[in-house]
Formats: structure tokens, sequence, C-alpha cells
């Protein structure tokens, strides 16, 4: 809002639009959603970190209302 000197929400979020910045939230989203896949496509083997990474993407997937949910392995 500083960057634009205005105090309406909608100014930002339409400037955010026609720029190309998506919300910081999303941002942060994407961006735990690429690492826990990097964590669940690694060959390390350690099935308990992939459980996790596995929850976590089907987390963030059901918050954008995705239906894709992944295997939680045992």
């Amino acid at each position: 809002m500083k960057l634009f000197k205005t105090g309406s929400a909608a100014v930002v979020s339409d400037c955010q639009k026609f720029f190309g910045f998506l919300p910081v939230t999303y941002q942060i989203d994407i961006r735990t959603a690429k690492f826990l896949e990097k964590i669940m496509i690694s060959d390390n083997g350690i099935c308990m970190f992939e459980r996790y990474a596995k929850i976590g993407i089907n987390e963030i997937f059901s918050t954008y209302g995705n239906v894709y949910r992944l295997e939680v392995c045992h």
C-alpha cells in the first residue's frame, strides 16, 4: 500500500494482478509445495519424511480446492 500510496486493498489487488504478482500467502504456499515435492521424490528412502511431505501437500491442495490426494505411505 505504501508503494502505490493508497489505503485501498482493491487498488493493491488490481496492481498485483496486472503486474503479475501473486499475494505473498500464495507465493509461500507454492514454494512450500515445491519443497515438499522435492522431499517426496528424493531417493533418501526415509518414509517418515515422505509421509509428512505428502500430508503437507494435501493440506495445500485442499486449501485451494484441489481434490487430488496423494497416497500416504505406511
